[in-house]
């Protein structure tokens, strides 16, 4: 029987990965009992010509979906894959999808009846709050929910894995749900299996990777936007994220260096590889650990504000570029001063290619993006389901 046999059960998606200023989109094969196997990966710069015109910057982030869509598909043919491709699954990060998590609380003298009307009445009530908070933030008038989520339940206290058809006089329901722009709604392929956040797919990578860790915090640097997701006890309790990223970093080495911004982000491939007398000889070293440590007194910000009760100790991280690692470095104390979660040291883990190696087939053909990887492990666990 050849590979690509009329009789394999396997399927072919696609599974994209959009963030600020890079899309990554990768072809997956899917097959009952066998672990995912990448096919094909490539990135894709979206051009940011105006990153605070969020309607040109969108255009351009939709026109960069559609040309990664097609070189994918020209890549399986070129390759001699044959299959139809299936489903297509999109994660997004900021600033394409705002995501909360809430805890909704119902408590009554007497027992109540859950059923799908009670939640969707209870769900629908949220998402217009969580509606009304965006638009004041962000600016942009009109959201669409593409996501929901019931992360956990407990009724009376304990927890329920499905609540529907139950009584109760206390109901806690963990909720997840993501927006999206509607104009980036309507512009997503209707069958697409999955549109959402790539946060809850981290989340969920993490979970399983690492179950013995149940209150952490992960870090996702982009471009100009780094996202922030805070877990309790296993579920998401916060989401937050502050306009700062890669390239702001190098912008700012580049200012206070006054080196023209190749130049900086050259010095830190140079700094990343171990070459520490290169980097002093350009006396550029000093600058580029200020700007890091200027993004990390952002995150540690962001993270109080998330969690003004105190900080999980634990901080993940999945860098995909040169600046990415420098920082997952300086966090963790590689130079004595260890990244601060709350009121002591944080133990720094750093996800790398080793992760995704036992999980997804092919993976070390594809050296980096953690995070396309992240959501193909979350695809398998959906479709599973």
């Amino acid at each position: 029987m050849g590979l690509f046999s009329s009789q394999s059960k396997r399927e072919i998606t696609l599974v994209f990965d959009v963030r600020d200023a890079r899309l990554t989109v990768a072809a997956v094969a899917f097959e009952e009992g066998k672990k995912p196997d990448m096919l094909s990966c490539r990135d894709f710069a979206i051009p940011v010509i105006a990153p605070d015109d969020h309607d040109k910057h969108l255009a351009a982030m939709l026109a960069t979906v559609d040309q990664a869509a097609l070189d994918a598909r020209r890549m399986l043919a070129e390759t001699g894959v044959r299959e139809h491709v299936g489903a297509q699954y999109f994660f997004f990060g900021s600033p394409w999808v705002m995501s909360q998590a809430k805890t909704i609380r119902v408590a009554k003298d007497r027992p109540f009846s859950i059923d799908a009307g009670f939640l969707k009445k209870v769900l629908l009530g949220e998402e217009s709050s969580m509606m009304n908070i965006l638009t004041r933030r962000s600016g942009i008038r009109d959201w669409q929910v593409i996501e929901e989520k019931v992360l956990e339940s407990r009724l009376n206290g304990y927890a329920v894995g499905n609540i529907i058809g139950k009584q109760a006089v206390n109901c806690e329901i963990d909720t997840y749900v993501s927006f999206a722009p509607v104009a980036l709604a309507r512009r997503l392929p209707a069958h697409a299996a999955r549109r959402g956040s790539a946060l809850l797919a981290a989340h969920s990578f993490i979970r399983a990777a690492y179950p013995e860790i149940r209150d952490f915090i992960y870090v996702d640097m982009n471009d100009f936007v780094t996202d922030v997701l805070a877990v309790r006890g296993g579920t998401v309790a916060a989401t937050a994220s502050f306009p700062s990223g890669a390239r702001r970093i190098i912008e700012s080495a580049s200012t206070k260096s006054a080196r023209p911004k190749g130049l900086v982000a050259s010095a830190v491939a140079i700094r990343r590889i171990g070459n520490y007398e290169a980097l002093s000889r350009k006396k550029m070293e000093a600058p580029i650990d200020a700007a890091v440590e200027t993004w990390e007194k952002e995150l540690a910000g962001t993270i109080a504000a998330m969690c003004p009760s105190g900080a999980p100790k634990t901080v993940f991280i999945a860098p995909k570029t040169d600046i990415g690692h420098f920082a997952a470095e300086e966090m963790s104390g590689a130079k004595g001063n260890p990244f601060h979660a709350g009121d002591g040291p944080a133990d720094v883990v750093t996800i790398g290619d080793d992760m995704f190696i036992a999980r997804i087939g092919n993976a070390q053909a594809f050296p980096g993006d953690p995070d396309v990887k992240m959501n193909i492990a979350f695809c398998e666990r959906l479709r599973a389901k």
